[in-house]
């Protein structure tokens, strides 16, 4: 009996595993998977914070970082000379973005880096970090936010008319006030330390608001109290 060999089937067998292995390999290079925490991720405006990163990179077998980015929004201000990292890297800082590069984050292996930032607003802001490996493959993280809580009390400025003037006395008489605030929700005139009004839709950017004094009761002394979204309270006295 002779044996037959089909070699044509044979080469497409080794081709198509050839092939498959290369697509395997792709997506090692690609599907790269790493861990990132960034903290804190709750913060008061306009005070200084040291941000930390951690960079775990979780792959076995392949995908050494080279260069990680981190942008902020633009409402965070770094702080000069506060930046570094626990490997060593080159720093590139441009605008609300930093760049490390020149360094190996070898798989299995954490690294930290870390700024200092005051953000001047008040909001709920997401941060992006892009991770480059040594094959080129790119990763991008823009799910990451920061928290930053409103603290500043409302300003107020009484305009007219002045305390202990004759005219706070008069039956219906009017009251005018500005204030300023980010996420004002309500002020109310005080009579002799009485609240006799409240107006829930003040002009909250400096423009000049009045008082009707509607209880007409006698007064020789006023002040406005404003509240905002975060519960910040000020008092004009």
């Amino acid at each position: 009996m002779v044996n037959k060999i089909n070699i044509g089937k044979s080469n497409t067998l080794k081709s198509g595993v050839f092939i498959l292995g290369i697509i395997f390999s792709m997506y090692l290079v690609f599907a790269i998977t790493y861990e990132i925490v960034v903290s804190p991720r709750n913060v008061n405006e306009t005070t200084s914070y040291a941000y930390n990163l951690t960079i775990n990179n979780t792959n076995v077998t392949t995908g050494n970082i080279t260069k990680v980015e981190i942008i902020f929004d633009v409402n965070f201000t770094f702080i000069n000379n506060t930046n570094g990292s626990s490997i060593g890297a080159n720093v590139t800082i441009d605008s609300n973005k930093l760049t490390w590069q020149g360094f190996n984050i070898s798989n299995q292996t954490t690294a930290y880096f870390w700024i200092n930032a005051t953000a001047s607003f008040p909001a709920t802001y997401n941060i992006t970090i892009n991770l480059t490996n040594n094959y080129g493959g790119n990763f991008t993280n823009s799910s990451l936010t920061i928290v930053v809580n409103d603290t500043t009390k409302p300003t107020i400025t009484l305009i007219s008319p002045i305390n202990g003037n004759t005219t706070l006395n008069a039956p219906g008489a009017t009251f005018i006030f500005n204030v300023t605030d980010n996420s004002l929700t309500n002020c109310s005139l005080i009579l002799n330390g009485i609240i006799v009004n409240s107006n829930n839709s003040v002009n909250r950017i400096g423009g000049n608001t009045s008082f009707t004094n509607i209880s007409y009761s006698a007064a020789n002394t006023w002040s406005v109290n404003c509240t905002d979204n975060a519960n910040n309270i000020a008092n004009s006295s």
